[in-house]
């Protein structure tokens, strides 16, 4: 079985899979099996609203059972369990030291679904940040971009800081932050490697944030790489 968490939009935040003790293949019918789970739920995910959900599926295919019509369900296959309302964690988590600082927002971690793409396709980017105590607070655009290998920008993303539910103005100091972004590639990009990078930018007036590796400033961070086939 799965049990798992999801976000207001139906974006998984947390998941612990775990066999039935005793195995299901064991059991006498209509005998009735009681089983404690536990979902641990990451320090960086966001404070709100959750759907705590289960998936139970067969342990060989890895196919989810289907769910009768009447049980509660948004796909006939995760059965809802009830409403869970996540909040920010009491302590400070020690962090890796930052992959670059945008004035006292770190940018912690970048990582990416997979690295070889095909034009058309969707990239699924998950982020992590840290907003350092600081007395200013405002609210950011991240503004990711794909260069060819000639540094020619070909495509543009931008995307509020931490989302509209929980903006970067919100952000409570010292805790991370994951956030999640879903690039959508050109259809007409060309076969080759190109480079990710990434940025903040003011929401209020497009200023750019100048990012920082150690006390060195730069125009943007490199986060990652892809490459193209056809």
């Amino acid at each position: 079985m799965s049990l798992r968490l999801y976000d207001q939009g139906g974006r998984l935040a947390a998941q612990r899979d775990a066999p039935w003790l005793p195995a299901s293949d064991t059991w006498a019918a209509n005998e009735v099996q009681t089983q404690s789970l536990a979902l641990p739920i990451g320090v960086s995910t966001k404070p709100g609203a959750y759907s705590l959900e289960m998936v139970v599926y067969h342990t060989d295919t890895g196919e989810p059972l289907s769910l009768p019509a009447t049980a509660p369900s948004p796909d006939g296959q995760r059965l809802h369990l009830g409403e869970v309302t996540v909040a920010p964690s009491p302590r400070i988590p020690e962090l890796p030291a930052p992959l670059a600082s945008f004035d006292y927002i770190d940018l912690l971690e970048a990582r990416f679904d997979r690295t070889g793409v095909q034009p058309g396709e969707d990239l699924h980017a998950t982020f992590f940040w840290r907003p350092r105590p600081n007395a200013y607070h405002d609210m950011y655009q991240v503004v990711l971009a794909l260069q060819d290998q000639s540094g020619v920008q070909v495509q543009e993303w931008r995307f509020t800081l931490g989302s509209d539910e929980y903006p970067s103005g919100d952000w409570l100091e010292s805790q991370p932050v994951r956030d999640f972004y879903d690039l959508m590639l050109p259809a007409t990009l060309a076969r080759g490697r190109y480079t990710l990078t990434a940025t903040l930018h003011r929401a209020a007036d497009d200023a750019p944030i100048a990012p920082r590796r150690g006390w060195f400033p730069q125009e943007t961070v490199v986060v990652g790489e892809i490459t193209v086939s056809k």
